[in-house]
């Protein structure tokens, strides 16, 4: 199999997946090559030919209607000559992009001359709160109409796709091998580390979690919270005082800087108001953490599917202060270990061994 990766996805989730997917194509010899944006925050995998790694400008900023045509333009025939070069038999998208309108019709058309199958990842069925619905709904119709599978990277949304197309459906479905968890994210002092993390958007409740925090915690030397990733920083700082027990990292965070912040917590928050359902869950497991959420249907859905997480019995900020207290108590008993050994590298290899 020679597969052509493209990922132009600035978020946090679709490069994650991406350098997962490149890295264990490359150690099966299956790497063609990588598109990626040549303005993408992520950092590249590590190991990589760097003549396999293909970095393209994408739009960024406020451009013309004349300006913007001429860079689709552009970006099309770039993608087309490293086709033709590469010439695979199977290319990826690994998560829904905004240039999907364009690039996946293209890569489509282009690849019916030598049977190449499109590859498509799909996240979240329904958008995220806030994002633009139109949007999401085209990109949707785009990949179900261009792709020739579809990977839905959870159960929920596997049936949800089964039930409206017929396209093959590859379901990733989490391995069950045990990791045994104990005590060793409550640091020597016995602080407990909270850990708030992802895309500042009002619908993921910072509204509640600055109650959780300003009303029951804050006071108490042992808890510890951490609010981290990019979005409006004027928002977090309207709620929240930087100080010794409560760190701001408001900006984009390297994969590094992310496999620290989970790999100290204690419990991952998502006080969300609403949601289909959260990437930050399968990065709590990935790590082997617990997390709490707000009894919001999407969310809790992913978790009886899923487990390792509590949800508060109501909206409330006291019923979340008690999940998490719950939490505690449930996760970090002596001798615990209920946790899933997880991770996007996990599903890669459960894709590629069902193509291949």
């Amino acid at each position: 199999m020679k597969v052509l990766v493209i990922n132009f996805n600035s978020g946090s989730a679709g490069p994650r997946i991406a350098n997962e997917l490149v890295k264990s194509l490359n150690d099966g010899g299956n790497l063609a090559g990588f598109i990626r944006s040549s303005q993408a925050d992520a950092g590249l995998p590590k190991g990589i030919d760097e003549k396999l790694i293909i970095s393209l400008k994408t739009l960024r900023g406020k451009l013309g209607f004349i300006r913007r045509v001429l860079s689709i333009y552009s970006l099309l025939k770039q993608v087309g000559r490293v086709y033709s070069e590469v010439l695979p038999d199977t290319v990826m998208f690994p998560m829904q992009q905004a240039l999907d309108p364009f690039v996946l019709p293209y890569v489509r058309r282009i690849s019916r001359k030598n049977n190449c199958r499109v590859v498509v990842w799909i996240h979240d069925f329904q958008a995220h709160p806030g994002d633009f619905r139109f949007l999401d709904k085209i990109l949707k119709l785009v990949a179900f109409k261009n792709a020739t599978h579809l990977v839905a990277l959870s159960e929920g949304v596997a049936d949800k796709l089964q039930s409206i197309v017929k396209l093959p459906i590859i379901r990733l479905t989490l391995p069950l091998a045990i990791r045994t968890h104990s005590s060793n994210s409550i640091d020597k002092e016995g602080v407990i580390n909270l850990l708030f993390f992802g895309r500042m958007r009002r619908y993921k409740g910072i509204k509640r979690l600055a109650s959780v925090w300003n009303n029951y915690l804050v006071n108490d030397t042992s808890w510890r919270l951490t609010i981290a990733g990019q979005g409006s920083e004027k928002l977090i700082r309207k709620f929240f005082s930087e100080g010794p027990r409560c760190e701001l990292i408001l900006r984009y965070l390297t994969d590094e800087e992310i496999d620290g912040l989970f790999s100290d917590s204690t419990i991952i928050l998502l006080p969300y108001d609403e949601a289909s359902q959260s990437g930050v869950i399968n990065q709590a497991l990935e790590y082997g953490k617990p997390y709490v959420v707000t009894p919001i249907p999407g969310l809790v859905n992913q978790l009886h599917k899923l487990g390792g997480g509590i949800a508060a019995s109501d909206m409330s900020p006291e019923a979340f202060v008690n999940a998490i207290n719950d939490s505690l108590k449930t996760h970090y008993a002596p001798g615990k270990s209920d946790f899933l050994e997880y991770g996007w590298g996990n599903q890669v290899q459960q894709l590629l061994n069902k193509l291949i």
